[in-house]
């Protein structure tokens, strides 16, 4: 009989309480991508700044890159600066 609570992750043994939630693993960052970009699309409409115009295009570009999937990593990367900046 199985330990449910030890699974066995690649060539390690795992503690984990829910073991079920490994089959979700591969769905996970496909759920974050896309929330991420709805949040981009949904605040790029709303700033007021200086350089508002090019701000939002450049938000809500990024969003929909990220919830269709193109060139993810240069724009998670640009969501992270437009985060920086919408800080200062």
């Amino acid at each position: 009989m199985k330990n449910i609570i030890l699974n066995t992750f690649g060539n390690f043994k795992i503690l984990s309480i829910f073991p079920e939630l490994y089959n979700y693993s591969s769905l996970v960052p496909f759920i974050l991508r896309v929330a991420l970009g709805i949040m981009l699309i949904k605040n790029g409409g709303g700033k007021e700044k200086t350089f508002g115009s090019i701000f939002n295009l450049v938000s809500a570009v990024t969003g929909f890159f990220l919830i269709i999937g193109l060139y993810t990593q240069l724009a998670a990367f640009v969501a992270l600066i437009l985060s920086f900046s919408s800080l200062l």
